[in-house]
């Protein structure tokens, strides 16, 4: 099932929702971060990335560029998630990720599906994303998916859907 949380969702959230919409972003931050397993600091800083992820998660309510949330659940367990934000007039797909119990199960496609659509039922002709070129898995995903690399920069690949047109004609 797909769950979408909008700022006024956001903003009533308990604390277990956000728990479990950390514990699927939580998989390698500290590796993200450069925070050796062996640091002595560790817990702190572990309780550190926690708190400032829980206070992004509080300010999207009130974030001019957060446009929405979007959630696949399985039962009341979050196993996909994704962020829509506005740039620039763009509609951007941020931070798209699956819960580390779940990879390869098709779980990112069926929630990027549910968004495209959302996204076009909302008028939104094109969603914009990018890739960093060493991220194998996530370039092969948008391509599947029908995305077009329509440039790059120096790290990444850039894409945009048609949400209108999305499906027709494609076989994934």
């Amino acid at each position: 099932m797909i769950e979408i949380w909008s700022k006024e969702f956001i903003f009533k959230l308990t604390e277990d929702e956000k728990s479990q919409w950390f514990d699927v972003l939580n998989f390698k931050l500290e590796e993200d971060r450069n925070i050796s397993l062996f640091d002595p600091d560790f817990e702190t800083k572990q309780r550190g990335i926690r708190e400032d992820y829980f206070r992004y998660i509080n300010q999207c309510s009130t974030d001019e560029t957060f446009y929405k949330y979007y959630f696949l659940k399985n039962d009341a367990m979050i196993i996909s998630v994704c962020r829509i934000n506005i740039y620039d007039n763009k509609y951007i797909l941020e931070g798209l990720q699956t819960h580390k119990d779940y990879y390869h199960m098709g779980y990112a496609m069926e929630l990027l599906d549910g968004i495209i659509c959302d996204l076009k039922n909302d008028g939104i002709e094109y969603l914009y994303s990018e890739a960093r070129k060493w991220n194998i898995a996530s370039n092969n995903l948008q391509q599947k998916m029908g995305f077009k690399k329509y440039g790059e920069d120096r790290i990444n690949n850039l894409y945009n859907i048609n949400t209108f047109t999305y499906g027709i004609g494609e076989k994934r």
